[in-house]
């Protein structure tokens, strides 16, 4: 894989982590994502990208608004 090493070796466990701060705090940017998760833009992307398929968090916005609304339950 070509993404940063972290403490999080995984994309599972990036995508947990991801559901975790995004439960927590209900609307999360990509970039606000980036921070916590400490990894590069793209890989937080793809983590909230999975969340979104998975059905946990939905796209909302474009541009600077963009961001991903999560929900305790599946969509």
């Amino acid at each position: 894989m070509y993404y940063k090493k972290t403490k999080t070796n995984s994309l599972d466990e990036l995508v947990q982590k991801a559901l975790e701060i995004g439960l927590r705090q209900k609307k999360v940017s990509s970039t606000q994502a980036s921070k916590e998760l400490g990894v590069s833009h793209p890989l937080a992307l793809r983590a909230l990208n999975e969340l979104v398929k998975q059905g946990f968090a939905v796209y909302k916005g474009g541009g600077r608004t963009s961001h991903y609304e999560f929900n305790s339950q599946r969509n």
